[in-house]
Formats: structure tokens, sequence, C-alpha cells
């Protein structure tokens, strides 16, 4: 079940007191929030580049999915 490879990894990260956890291996881009009754964290997953061409980029303190479709400067040269 996907809802329960979503939550394990972010119970665990809770539980250790981490604000993040990374994932990539379902190669769904996602990010959100996954809260408990002790605590929440972003959960990440940078998708693929095959299929979403999507990645996670860290800029100014804060986590994003990067899609290539979307990119402005690779839309503006091609």
């Amino acid at each position: 079940n996907l809802l329960i490879i979503l939550k394990l990894p972010a119970e665990i990260a809770i539980q250790k007191g981490y604000n993040y956890v990374v994932c990539g291996h379902i190669h769904q881009p996602n990010k959100k929030i996954i809260e408990n009754n002790i605590g929440k964290v972003v959960y990440l997953n940078s998708g693929d580049w095959v299929e979403h061409l999507t990645a996670l980029e860290y800029s100014q303190n804060e986590w994003s999915i990067y899609t290539y479709t979307q990119d402005v400067l690779v839309n503006e040269f091609n």
C-alpha cells in the first residue's frame, strides 16, 4: 500500500525529531507535511528524471520540486 510506504519513513523521522524525510524510490514527485500525535515532518520525494523530469531543489532555506518542463530558462532557449 502506497500510503503505508509514505507513512513509515515519516513516522520514524518524527520519532527521531527530524524536520524532513527524503525518498525517491516510488518515482512520484511529492512535497507534503505528514503529521501524527507527536509531531510533523516534511515528506519529500524527488520523482525521477526519465518520466517526470523532476528533482528536489534547495534554495534560500526552502525545498521545492524542480520540474524541467516548467523551467522558464529552458523554455526560453527552446
